[in-house]
């Protein structure tokens, strides 16, 4: 369920994002980098869709 809170759950999930995908900085914050990089992703797995 989305309710908006930043618990730290979600930081875990930011923070395992990173370890996987941007380990240059591992950090559990959705900075701009982090939020490009999974656009990035999605846009690829969904043939260029990311809407």
């Amino acid at each position: 369920m989305l309710d908006g809170v930043y618990d730290e759950k979600l930081e875990a999930v930011v923070a395992a994002f990173q370890r996987h995908w941007r380990p240059e900085k591992i950090d559990g914050v959705a900075d701009a980098s982090t939020i490009t990089t999974l656009r990035d992703l999605l846009a690829a797995t969904q043939g260029g869709r990311t809407g």
